[in-house]
C-alpha cells in the first residue's frame, strides 16, 4: 500500500467515526448545527463526488462520501428537531455558495466544479467557524477534534501538485483547523465580549 492508500483508509475510518459523534451529539441535542452549512454541504458534497469520481481522484472520494452522508443526516435531524442555528452570516454564505453551484452550472468542467465546490465549501464553513469563535458552546469537541486529524490523514492523500488533487484536503484541514480553534478558546473570546 502506499502512503495515499494508507492516507485515504485511515482519513475515511476516522472522518466517519468522527461523523458518528457528531450525528450522535446532534441527535442528543448538544450541539445546534449551522443549518445554513449543513443543506449547502449536503448538495455540494454530492456534486463534488461526481466530479472527483470523473476525474479520477480517488483518494478522497471516500472523505467526500462521508461528509455527503453526514451532511444530509444532520440538516435532516436539524430540521426535524427544529433546533439548529441560523444569523446573518449564513443568509450570505448561502448567497455566495448559489452564486459559486451557478457558476458551475454553466461551465459543466468537472476541474472547475472541484475549484469552484471548494470555493462555495470554503464560503459555507464561514458561519460554522464564526458560530465556532462567537458560540462555542454550540459545537463539542470530540467530534471536532476527531475531525482535524482526519483532516491531517487526509493530508497524506495528496499524490499530485495538480490544484485538483490537492484542494479538498488542504480546504478540508483548514475549515477543520479553524472550527477547532473557535471551540478550544472560549476564554479569550470571552474576554474580547467584555472589552466592547
Amino acid at each position: 500500500m502506499t502512503i495515499a492508500e494508507i492516507g485515504t483508509v485511515l482519513a475515511g475510518v476516522t472522518f466517519a467515526a468522527s461523523s458518528y459523534l457528531y450525528i450522535q451529539d446532534t441527535i442528543m441535542a448538544k450541539i445546534t448545527p449551522s443549518i445554513a452549512t449543513f443543506g449547502i454541504l449536503t448538495v455540494v458534497n454530492f456534486s463534488q463526488l461526481i466530479a472527483l469520481i470523473s476525474k479520477g481522484v480517488w483518494h478522497v472520494v471516500p472523505f467526500t462520501t462521508v461528509g455527503f452522508m453526514q451532511a444530509l443526516i444532520v440538516f435532516i435531524i436539524a430540521i426535524k428537531g427544529g433546533m439548529f442555528y441560523f444569523r446573518a452570516v449564513d443568509l450570505i454564505a448561502v448567497t455566495g455558495a448559489l452564486f459559486g453551484f451557478i457558476l458551475w452550472i454553466t461551465h459543466q468542467n468537472a476541474a472547475y466544479n472541484i475549484y469552484v465546490l471548494n470555493a462555495v465549501i470554503a464560503i459555507t464553513f464561514i458561519p460554522l467557524i464564526t458560530k465556532a469563535f462567537k458560540e462555542p458552546t454550540l459545537e463539542t469537541k470530540l467530534p471536532w477534534q476527531s475531525n482535524l486529524l482526519a483532516s491531517i490523514l487526509l493530508l497524506f492523500t495528496i499524490t499530485s501538485t495538480a490544484p485538483y488533487v490537492w484542494i479538498v484536503p488542504v480546504r478540508q484541514f483548514v475549515c477543520s483547523l479553524l472550527v477547532n480553534i473557535g471551540i478550544s478558546l472560549p476564554g479569550v473570546r470571552r474576554k474580547s465580549r467584555r472589552s466592547f
